[in-house]
Parts: C-alpha cells; structure tokens; sequence
C-alpha cells in the first residue's frame, strides 16, 4: 500500500512537471499576443458570442463564416465583464495555451497506463514532445486548440473502454463519454465527421482482429444519433443569429462536403490530387524530421499483422497499439483524402489555370490532420524508448523518404511560386520572416537537408540504442519550431494587424462619448498581411456596430478608411477628413467629435490630407 502510495505521488509530481513544462514556455509568448492574428476568422467566432453579450455586430452578417459555438459559449461572461480589448483578447488566448499545455499530462497518462512506461525521464520527454507536435500556435483564439485537447481525451476514453471491456456498466459509461467527446467535437469543428468515421472503422478493425466489440454499440448509436441531431440544431441557431443566411447550407463551414467524381474529370484533376495527397504526407515527414514515417511505417506494419491475424501473441501484447493506430491513421487517412477532393479544384486552377495562389496551401496543410497522426508519432517514441526492436524498419523509411523528396523537388516545389501560404511548416528551417522576406525555392530546400541529416542520426540513434539523445532531439526540434512560429507567424501577425488599427482605436476612444453607434469602415485587408480591417475594428470597438462599407449619399456618421480616394465623395456632403496614421483616415461630419479629436491633435480638413513622406 505504502509503495503505491509513493509510486502515485511519483507520477503526480511528473505529470505536474509535464504541464508546467507545456505551459510556461507559452505563457512566455502572452504579453506580446494581441488581437486578432486572423481577423476574420476569430471575428466569426466571436460573433455569437457578442450576440449573446448584448452587442451589435450585424454589420458583419454578410461577410460571416461558421467557426463552431462549442467553446465560444463559454466565453460570454468574459465579453459582458472585460472592457479592455487586448486584456480580453489575452485572457482568452491564455485558455488556448492551457488546452495545449493539457496534452503533455494526458499523454504522460496514457502511456503510463496503456503502454507500460517505466522510466519516468522518458515518459517525460516524450509527453512534452507531444505537447510541442501543434500546427497552429497558441497565440490567437481558434477552436482549433480546444479540439486538440478534446481529441486526445477522446484517445483515453478509447483505451479506458478497452481495458474495462470486462465490466458492462463501466463500458456504458465510457461510450457514452467518448460519444459525448465526439459530438462536443462536432460543435467545435466539423471535420470531427472523420472521428466518427475513423471511429467506426475502429470498431469493425478490432472486432475482425479479436473478435470483440471495443463499445457497446447500442449507447454508441443513441448517444452518437441523439448528439449530431442536437449539433445540427446548434448549428442552424448559431446560423440564424450570426448572418442573414436562411439555412446553414448558405454558409461556408457548417458541413464537409466535396465530390469524388471531380478526381476524374482530367488528367490535370489527377495530377493536382496528387499533389495534395503525397504534399501533404511529405510536409509532415520534413516538418518532423522523418519521425512521421518511422510511426507511419510502425503503424502500418502492426494493422497488418492485425489485420492477417497470424501472430496471436504478438496480437495479445500489443492491443492498445492495434487500437490508437487504427483510430488515428483512420483519422488522419480520411481527413487528408477529405481535402484532396473537397480543395481539389481550387488547387487545379492554381497549379494549371492562373488561379488563386493561395488555394496551393492545401497541399502543405497539416493543421486538420496533424493532431490525429501525433500519439502516432507518440507510440513510436514509446516502442523505441522500452527497447523494442526498430531496426527493421528503418529500410522502409529511408527509402520511403527518398522516393517522397524526389517527387517534392522534381514536382511540388516549383509549383509554389512566391505564394507565402505553402511555406510556414518551412520557414522554420530556412530561418524565413513569412511577413517580409520572399518566398523561393531556398524556403524550402532547408527542410530537405535537415530532413537528410536528422535521419542519419536517427538510424544512429536506433542502431547503437541510444534512447535519450533521440527523444532529447525530436523533442527540441519541435520546440524550436513551435516558438519560430510565434515569434514569426501567428503571434507577429496579430501584432502587426492591432498595430496597424491601435492608433485609430486609441485616438477615437478618447471621443467615445461622441461617437456613433454606428461606424462605417472600409472593407480591405491590412498591407501586408492581408487580414480584415473591419473585423479587427469590431472586436476593439466591441460595443459599436461596424459597418464593413462606405456611408451612402446623405448618411451622416463616421468613416473609416485606409484608402482616402474612397471616402472623396463625402467631402461634398459636408464631411470633413483627418489623418490618423500612417495609412488610416477617418471622415466625419460630427461636429462635436471633430471638435473632441481636433483637442486631442488630429487636424481636419475639407480635402484629403497629404500622404505621410
């Protein structure tokens, strides 16, 4: 009793270690965050929320997308009590790093328990490696965190319902928590669909393999129907009251939906297909050092002695593995082929037609999959820590890998162009600022070197058994990448963008009392960076309603503007126009705010001001 008294205490005091090694390095990151990194994107989310707080941000309804309510609703308190823009933004933004932080003692839980951990330094390094294994940084508000930390406590209720496979009244529980967990994923994103599509897969895997049922089907069905039904509901309302919309069918994001018969059309169609599919399996093997094919490979070889069914005891002494590598490389296969049809003719117009550079992005996308294929990489970390046998493996992998960065070099990369969206998994390597420096073929040659070098230490690594040097270094590369992104990604995004909008926000706020309650605001996107200027404008003036728009003749207000030339007209209503920075103008034809902002050094003309030298 006394030793696994100490021995609880033990894993308790790692796993607290664990968190606060997730946590603190990204609570390093919170005084410099400011709102909002994608303008548009988190203005969506804010929307309902807003709503429910008793503000009027109608003026965004015809711009609206669908960003999930799962988590959002939870926020409303904060939107009613915090009037300080950037201290709520904050707030909001330190439960995102908690989310992620969570992730490191989760999986020190699952690996402890499921898959026999000994060594505690190991299980360690491995949780906070996993932590670290992210695609979007926690340095602006998306769902996307939330749905992370959702879908690895999805991951642990799995296992729980196997090892309790033998009690019935536990395994009724654990079903209906793990549908619970699904169905709460699904109002935070609906790409949790391959969740539960991965998880019927699952099901009938394993029941082909062990000839059990993993979860009692009755619970699954009920709680699964009863669940998608009641999330379908919420979307609909979240619709109604965020845009003028009539169904959620109008609105982007409310489903996933795309065309397998589109793949057939050409031979163009064909050729951008495979591009996303082999891109997007090539950007997670040069973003992880080659760390992905060696799960990958590990993964496929155990769901093929699983699914032959010939080595029982081999079977037997690995079912936890079995079951996470068919969920998640369920997950992550069905998600990656879900893009490759549903952008597929986005990226066939880029690649052959002239069309949008940005649609390019979808073949280096990792942000969907990425967090279904990292306890992948976890498992083998896990295999190759306990010792195990990984050498036979490795001749696959390096061949593998070769094949793969002949077809990047030859095929994808020229491809790319100077289009910034294909390049934030690389900029890390070749030590590019996405957000000044330009975008060439050197972006991404770096990876592919390093990728070459960090597999030769690999299979040193695995040959002469050394455990703690490898796990050391996968778990400083993602660090390291991890913090280059915020530093250059999404932190300096936000920064640039509440930058470019603080001086406007701050000089008029000190007139708020003048103020409309209305303000028109120039529909553009910020130079540079590209994100939405009104949208940035709603969540700073948070009580007011942006109109994303320029007055009509003979509408009285306030305008907003980067772009003077169009607001030109209003000076021969009576408006009268004002520099605030650099590149934001405001027009009026308030008399008491003009008077208010003119104390406060603004100097208002009858004519456009000068452009600043």
């Amino acid at each position: 009793m006394i030793q696994k008294t100490s021995a609880q205490k033990k894993k308790i005091y790692f796993i607290f270690i664990a968190f606060l090694l997730a946590l603190l390095p990204r609570m390093l990151f919170l005084p410099s965050t400011y709102p909002m990194s994608i303008a548009g994107d988190e203005s969506f989310l804010f929307l309902p929320v807003a709503e429910w707080a008793g503000y009027d941000w109608s003026g965004l309804e015809g711009m609206y997308r669908y960003y999930g309510y799962g988590f959002v609703f939870l926020l409303t308190p904060l939107f009613r009590l915090i009037e300080d823009p950037v201290a709520l933004y904050r707030i909001i933004v330190f439960l995102m790093i908690l989310c992620q932080a969570l992730v490191a003692p989760i999986s020190y839980h699952i690996m402890k328990r499921f898959f026999g951990m000994e060594d505690d330094t190991k299980t360690l390094i491995i949780s906070v490696a996993s932590s670290y294994l992210v695609f979007a940084r926690a340095t602006y508000v998306y769902n996307e965190f939330p749905y992370d930390l959702v879908f690895w406590l999805s991951l642990w209720a799995l296992l729980s319902l196997h090892e309790n496979m033998g009690s019935q009244k536990t395994r009724l529980l654990l079903t209906l928590l793990l549908l619970v967990l699904l169905v709460y994923a699904m109002t935070l994103h609906s790409r949790a669909t391959a969740l539960f599509l991965a998880l019927g897969v699952t099901v009938v895997f394993y029941l082909w393999t062990y000839r059990k049922c993993v979860i009692s089907i009755p619970v699954a069905v009920a709680a699964g129907a009863a669940g998608l039904f009641l999330a379908e509901k919420g979307i609909n309302y979240i619709v109604n009251i965020a845009s003028a919309a009539s169904s959620s069918s109008e609105v982007g994001n409310t489903s996933v939906s795309f065309s397998i018969a589109a793949i057939f059309g050409s031979t163009k169609s064909w050729t951008a297909w495979l591009y996303i599919v082999l891109g997007q399996v090539n950007t997670m093997v040069l973003f992880t050092g080659g760390i992905a094919l060696f799960g990958a490979v590990m993964g496929c070889i155990f769901l093929w002695r699983a699914l032959v069914r010939r080595e029982k005891e081999f079977l037997e002494e690995n079912k936890n593995y079995v079951l996470v590598f068919t969920y998640c490389l369920s997950a992550t296969a069905i998600t990656i082929l879900g893009q490759s049809f549903s952008w597929l003719t986005g990226v066939t117009s880029a690649i052959f037609e002239s069309g949008d550079i940005d649609a390019l992005r979808a073949i280096t996308y990792l942000r969907y999959y990425g967090v279904y294929f990292a306890p992948v990489i976890m498992l083998f970390m896990v295999w190759f820590a306990k010792k195990k046998e990984c050498g036979k493996i490795v001749t696959p992998v390096c061949v593998t890998a070769g094949i793969l960065q002949v077809f990047w070099f030859c095929c994808i990369i020229p491809v790319f162009g100077e289009g910034v969206g294909t390049s934030w998994e690389f900029n890390a390597f070749s030590l590019t600022e996405g957000w000044d420096d330009l975008i060439r073929v050197r972006t991404y040659l770096p990876a592919m070197a390093f990728l070459v070098v960090f597999l030769v230490i690999s299979v040193y690594a695995i040959r002469k058994k050394k455990y703690h040097l490898l796990l050391l270094l996968f778990t400083a590369v993602f660090f390291y990448q991890y913090v280059y992104n915020c530093m250059y990604h999404e932190r300096e995004r936000g920064e640039r963008i509440y930058d470019y909008c603080s001086q406007a926000f701050e000089v008029l706020s000190s007139a708020d009392e003048y103020l409309p309650d209305e303000l028109y605001v120039e529909n553009t996107g910020t130079p540079g960076i590209g994100q939405s200027i009104a949208c940035e404008y709603q969540f700073l003036f948070r009580d007011k309603t942006i109109l994303p728009w320029a007055p009509g003749e003979g509408k009285d207000g306030v305008y907003l503007c980067v772009n003077p030339e169009s607001g030109e007209y209003l000076l021969e209503e009576g408006y009268e126009c004002a520099r605030i920075a650099e590149e934001s103008y405001i027009f009026t034809d308030e008399e008491e705010l003009i008077d208010a902002l003119e104390q406060n050094g603004l100097e208002f003309e009858t004519e456009i001001p000068s452009k600043m030298p």
